[in-house]
């Protein structure tokens, strides 16, 4: 049997070639079609194994978004949840509003993140490191 790239060696253009591997690659990812098809059983199992891998490759891709998205989600909860619980004790306590603008500008400006600076002992494999670094 005959294979796809037979057709391809009778094509003098490398550009040619290059784009229609590049080209075959892509619609492995994606729903597009392609004229070049598996046309023996060694091209029929390339092909559905660079599709598997396309598939865990593309889960895996989902999954950490996913992930990192509800991460963020989390962490935006337990803001909003320590603000609420500010202005709960605010009011409960009937501060005045002075104060209770002065807390909430202190903790603004306090808890910004990447506002915090990173000291020599937060990192402990600079223990590691010798003196004369």
């Amino acid at each position: 049997q005959g294979s796809w790239t037979d057709a391809l060696r009778s094509t003098p253009s490398l550009g040619y070639q290059y784009t229609t591997s590049l080209h075959w690659s892509l619609t492995q990812f994606t729903p597009a079609s392609m004229e070049v098809v598996p046309r023996n059983p060694f091209e029929r199992a390339y092909a559905i194994l660079i599709i598997l891998v396309a598939l865990v490759m593309f889960s895996s891709f989902i999954s950490s978004i996913t992930s990192s998205m509800t991460h963020l989600r989390v962490l935006r909860e337990a803001q909003q949840k320590q603000s609420e619980n500010v202005r709960k004790y605010i009011s409960d306590n009937k501060l005045s509003m002075d104060l209770s603008n002065r807390i909430q500008a202190f903790i603004r400006q306090n808890t910004r993140v990447g506002r915090t600076r990173v000291h020599e002992q937060d990192i402990p494999i600079f223990k590691f490191l010798p003196e004369s670094v």
